[in-house]
Parts: structure tokens; sequence; C-alpha cells
């Protein structure tokens, strides 16, 4: 004698009451994928009842919650022992994070978690905006290896040395100085008897100008 196995309908399955809904409302498996943005291979998961088709838990809990939305359902009300489903119970979520993204996992995030990515995103974008806008606009950082500070000297002479930011314009008592390969400068000034003023400028194409003076003494 020959056994043939039959299939056993679950009348109060989670699948079947959501089947049964959806035919309420008269509508196909692939009007409610496009209604809710959920591909329709998973609501048809949630209706067979077949959890190991869907992409883990997090996202079988927020499919199935925006299923039964749509559907006026209470999720609370299907008693989901989601330990009990085998194919999530203990469960290692580091294989889901090793699957390649698709770009139809963001529409499936929750609502709150897809406002703040965006919200991230455009944060981000603004912060990259204004800092770029204050590298044009920003005065050009000038650094003095010597002489550090004021100083007063016995010869007639300095050597003025240090380094600016690339594209900067640099003058020294409004005389134009030349920057070596990595933006470093080194200018000998002639000084007079008594106080000497040394004004170091430095400016970009659309900037301020950086503003530094050394006052150097000549006994």
């Amino acid at each position: 004698m020959n056994f043939k196995k039959k299939k056993i309908y679950i009348q109060n399955s989670i699948g079947n009451i959501l089947k049964d809904a959806r035919y309420k409302t008269g509508l196909s498996l692939k009007m409610v994928a496009k209604h809710i943005n959920i591909n329709k291979k998973y609501l048809e998961a949630l209706e067979n009842d077949d959890w190991k088709k869907l992409p883990g838990e997090i996202y079988a809990k927020n499919f199935l919650k925006k299923y039964c939305n749509f559907l006026k359902l209470n999720p609370k009300s299907l008693n989901i022992d989601w330990q009990k489903i085998p194919c999530f119970k203990n469960k290692d979520y580091t294989d889901d994070f090793k699957k390649k993204t698709r770009r139809t996992d963001f529409f499936n995030l929750p609502k709150f978690l897809k406002i703040f990515i965006l919200i991230l995103i455009i944060l981000c974008v603004i912060f990259y905006l204004v800092w770029q806008i204050g590298e044009i606009l920003g005065a050009p950082k000038i650094i003095i290896y010597h002489p550090v500070v004021d100083l007063t000297l016995q010869e007639n002479y300095i050597t003025i040395s240090g380094e600016t930011n690339s594209g900067a314009e640099l003058k020294i008592n409004n005389e134009t100085i030349f920057l070596d390969e990595n933006n470093q400068f080194s200018q000998n000034i002639n000084l007079q008897q008594g106080l000497n003023i040394i004004t170091i400028e430095g400016k970009k194409k659309y900037s301020k100008t950086r503003l530094i003076e050394r006052k150097i003494i000549v006994e």
C-alpha cells in the first residue's frame, strides 16, 4: 500500500490569518507589496509560514508589523513566540551582517530608522560643505619657525623661516615670498639700527588675510 503525504491546512496559523485578512481586501500580493514597499516574496513567505525565506528575525518582525497595519490587524493578537520558530531560535545574527546589502533593504527598515539615517546623511553633507567653505574663505595657517618671538640682536640681518598652506600667497614686508615643494619658506631680511617691524602676510585666492608681526631691535 502506498502512502501519500498530505499537507495539513492549519486554520489558525499566522499565514492563514494574514491570507484571510488580505482576501477580504480583494487585493493581490503584488498590489499589497507595492503599497507597503515590501518584496512580494517576503509577503508570500509570511502567508505560507515559511519563516526561513525571510532575511532575519528583525526583518520578519518589521515586515509582519507593516503587513498587519495595512490589513488592520493587531500584531500582538497573533501571539508569536519568536524563539519557538526554528530558523530564529538562538540564531547567530553575525551572518545577517555578512550578507551583501541590497538597495531594497533600506526601504524595509523601520520608519524612525530611515528618518535617523537620512538626518545623519544630511548633517554630514552640511558639515562637509561648511568645512569646505571654511577651507576656502578661512585665512591660511602660518607657522613661523624663526624668530618664534620678538628679538633683540646685534646683527643687522635676520632669516625668517616657516611654512603655510598649499596655494597660499605669502608676503614679508610686502615682498612676495616663494614656497618650496613642502610649502616652507626661508627669507633673509636686512635690518636697520633700532626697532624693525617685520610683517608676514598669508592669503589664499578667496580667503581672509593672515597677519603676523615680529619686532626686532638691533642694538
